[in-house]
C-alpha cells in the first residue's frame, strides 16, 4: 500500500466517522440522553457532578436541563429552601428521581409548593 493510498484511506475514515456524528446529532440520537455508568454494587449510577439536555429521541417530551451532585443524585433546582436540619432528602426508585420530567413537575418539585 503506497502513501497516498493510505492517506485516501485515513480520509475517507475520518469523513465517514465525522459524517456520522453529524447524523446523529441532527436526528438527536446521540449519547446523554439517559446517560448510566456501570456499577459494582447496583446494576448503573448516574454520572457525578453532570449537567445534560434529557430529551427523548421519539420526541416524547421537550428537552430540558438535569444536574447531578457529587453522588449522581439529581439536583431538583425548584428544591432551594430546605428543612430545619438544612437538608432535604426524599428517598425513592426512579418515579421519584424523575429524570424524563422537569424539576417542577417531580415529586421534590410538587412538595415544594404544598
Amino acid at each position: 500500500m503506497n502513501r497516498s493510498n493510505l492517506l485516501l484511506l485515513t480520509v475517507s475514515l475520518f469523513t465517514c466517522v465525522l459524517g456520522a456524528e453529524f447524523f446523529l446529532r441532527i436526528a438527536k440520537l446521540g449519547y446523554n440522553n439517559a446517560p448510566l455508568n456501570p456499577s459494582n454494587i447496583s446494576h448503573h449510577e448516574h454520572p457525578r457532578n453532570f449537567s445534560f439536555t434529557a430529551y427523548s429521541p421519539q420526541g416524547e417530551w421537550d428537552g430540558f436541563v438535569i444536574n447531578t451532585d457529587k453522588y449522581g443524585d439529581r439536583i431538583v433546582s425548584s428544591c432551594i429552601k430546605p428543612m430545619k436540619s438544612g437538608h432535604t432528602i426524599i428517598l425513592g426508585d426512579s418515579f421519584v428521581e424523575g429524570f424524563q420530567v422537569q424539576d417542577s413537575d417531580t415529586i421534590a418539585g410538587k412538595l415544594q409548593f404544598l
